[in-house]
């Protein structure tokens, strides 16, 4: 036993004081009463206060001295050393996705869980050590493995909520990674558990995994999608789709507000069962060149995904050679779209050395190309020359069944594939820089790519020896293809993207940096890179002209919140681009209260490490006790 303060100990000077208390004759007030008798308590008492006599045996004084040695006991702080389980590592993940900003807990749950999180910071151990990791539109290691509060309250502070899903699955496995060679590890998830799908994954042994749930209902309205349509035809009109869900437990009427560049124009009224989307079409909209907002005039509990916007730009004419024998299914697809000048040309006409030839915003190669692509967007039709995104194998494979197609690429969205009859097909191989659209089993069936020159599309198939152009599909096709080829930003008129995706612009030579300002106006620089083709991954998209000779390009992927995105360098006009929600299983934010987790191999022993124990709250407590037991003595004699 070992002392932190022997100072303390001077406290038992305090003992001579009572003990005098207890010798010194009181003061009394003479009063005649008939009789002692009754009295003998008193009388025993004013004897043992006269000065100098002998102390008579008292409780009350014995408890009192107790009291004084347990407190000075408790000042002198002892303590002892023992053997116990070595320090835990402990790994916090702080979910900080779009439902976590719902206001069913005060503040939200996100400060909630901030608070929760600074709470358990605050009663680490000295021998603890913990790490924390953000869950937003990435997964972010925070604060690496630390004893400093310090660094790790800052650290709590320093998480913000994003407005997309979290992949909370990767943030448990990169945890369990970065904490697999600790010991005694715990990993507190603080979450609502809104994650779309369910968390399922091995976890080693050794390691424990702590769910703390945050949120009380599902009461929110969101709007899951949004876009612009033009009719097909000469007299093509612009039609203003948008998608509601109710994702409470009641039925809900409530407006949207439409607004052209800021400006009102137009409300509509929805009525949205529980649990229910619903679909609303404004038809004949007068849509101009500009931002689109759509906000939903609703009291629910998460706001980011009341609102959606798209960067609305209207389709300009555009010029179309198709070279070839003639394709009356081709001719037809161009001539119903009213923004197409259609040309053709045989290909013993076809010369790439005449300027007059190369004016043309695409040029169709159908069945027949030059040996070498010119510089261009060109669509490339069952023909595969030199310079393309594929190299042709040779023979045909005859009957292929197309197993999947790429729905989110802009070529291929409200193209539909299933049931399409093909009597061959060529068998090619991709280019590095190419990516498949369309696949078989004998490989891709539809490519698409671009370099520094040229964007090209390929499909490997007679359209004639098909029943595509049959399809409902294939006039959206051309016109899909036409306005991805020239450079329309989204291959669409109506662009927006979803929040956290990866976006790549591309910039004049000579661009070194680009100012991004985000939705709430803050800014930041971001230096470039050379070249660069378009991005081929999940959840990224490539923006702007698809040739720009010697040019640049950034990659910018701070996408988590929702609204306008401003891209500016000097020399070059400003680009925005529309970032939405529009995630419904997000929107979704029914909390869950448990996490489903598998437990698999031991990590191994975990370790002991000396430990000081001190006993000042315990003496501190039976100084208490005995208080109480000295005030009901005391009582007890004078009742």
């Amino acid at each position: 036993m070992n002392l932190l303060n022997p100072l303390g100990l001077l406290a038992l000077l305090t003992i001579p004081p009572v003990i005098l208390l207890y010798l010194l004759k009181l003061q009394r007030i003479p009063v005649r009463v008939p009789s002692v008798l009754l009295w003998p308590r008193f009388i025993q008492d004013m004897q043992a206060n006269q000065p100098f006599q002998k102390l008579r045996f008292s409780i009350l004084l014995l408890l009192q001295i107790l009291v004084l040695i347990l407190a000075a006991t408790a000042f002198a702080r002892p303590y002892y050393q023992t053997r116990k389980p070595s320090g835990q590592s402990i790994v916090l993940v702080l979910d900080a996705s779009l439902s976590m900003q719902a206001t069913d807990v005060a503040p939200s749950r996100f400060e909630a869980a901030r608070s929760e999180a600074l709470r358990i910071a605050g009663a680490l151990e000295p021998s603890d050590e913990m790490m924390v990791v953000e869950v937003s539109s990435h997964t972010r290691v925070l604060s690496g493995f630390t004893r400093d509060a310090n660094t790790l309250r800052n650290a709590i502070r320093a998480a913000n909520p994003a407005d997309c899903r979290g992949n909370l699955r990767e943030a448990l496995a990169l945890s369990i990674s970065l904490a697999k060679e600790k010991t005694n590890t715990v990993v507190y998830v603080l979450s609502d558990g809104a994650t779309g799908e369910p968390v399922e994954m091995t976890v080693p042994q050794g390691i424990e995994v702590r769910f703390i749930p945050f949120g009380e209902r599902a009461n929110n309205v969101a709007i899951t999608s949004m876009n612009v349509r033009e009719t097909y035809g000469r007299d093509a009109r612009h039609q203003l789709f948008i998608a509601a869900r109710n994702y409470g437990p009641e039925q809900v009427r409530c407006q949207v507000e439409i607004s052209m560049e800021g400006r009102l124009i137009n409300v509509e009224t929805l009525t949205l069962p529980p649990g229910q989307q619903v679909q609303h079409l404004v038809d004949d909209a007068q849509l101009t060149s500009g931002i689109i907002e759509a906000t939903l005039d609703v009291d629910d509990d998460l706001e980011p995904d009341d609102t959606a916007r798209i960067l609305f730009q209207e389709r300009q004419s555009h010029r179309v050679l198709v070279v070839g024998e003639g394709n009356p299914w081709l001719e037809a697809a161009l001539a119903a779209d009213p923004k197409v000048e259609a040309y053709a040309l045989e290909p013993s006409q076809y010369d790439p050395d005449k300027p007059e030839h190369l004016e043309y915003d695409v040029t169709i190669f159908d069945r027949w190309a030059p040996p070498t692509l010119p510089d261009g967007d060109v669509l490339l039709v069952a023909v595969a020359p030199e310079g393309g995104p594929v190299t042709d194998r040779g023979e045909p494979f005859r009957d292929p069944s197309i197993l999947d197609w790429d729905r989110r690429h802009p070529v291929l969205q409200h193209v539909d594939f299933a049931n399409v009859g093909l009597a061959a097909m060529m068998q090619v191989d991709l280019e590095p820089w190419a990516r498949g659209l369309v696949t078989t089993a004998a490989g891709p069936l539809m490519a698409a790519g671009e370099t520094e020159r040229m964007r090209v599309l390929f499909v490997g198939f007679n359209l004639e020896e098909s029943s595509f152009p049959l399809r409902v599909g294939f006039p959206i096709f051309v016109r899909n293809a036409i306005q991805w080829l020239t450079t329309d930003p989204s291959g669409s008129e109506a662009q927006a993207y979803a929040t956290g995706t990866t976006v790549t612009l591309r910039f004049p030579a000579g661009t070194q940096e680009v100012t991004v300002t985000r939705p709430d106006g803050s800014t930041e620089l971001v230096p470039v890179r050379p070249g660069g083709g378009a991005a081929e991954e999940e959840n990224q998209a490539t923006v702007g002209p698809a040739s720009v000779s010697g040019g640049v390009t950034l990659t910018y992927d701070q996408t988590g919140k929702s609204g306008i995105y401003t891209f500016a360098a000097e020399g070059h006009p400003a680009e925005q681009i529309a970032f939405n929600v529009n995630d419904p299983e997000e929107s979704d934010v029914t909390p869950r209260r448990e996490m489903e987790l598998v437990a698999g191999q031991p990590l191994g022993a975990s370790g002991h490490v000396r430990s000081t124990q001190e006993l000042w709250r315990w003496l501190a407590v039976v100084a208490l006790v005995i208080l109480c037991v000295e005030w009901v003595v005391y009582h007890r004699r004078i009742g």
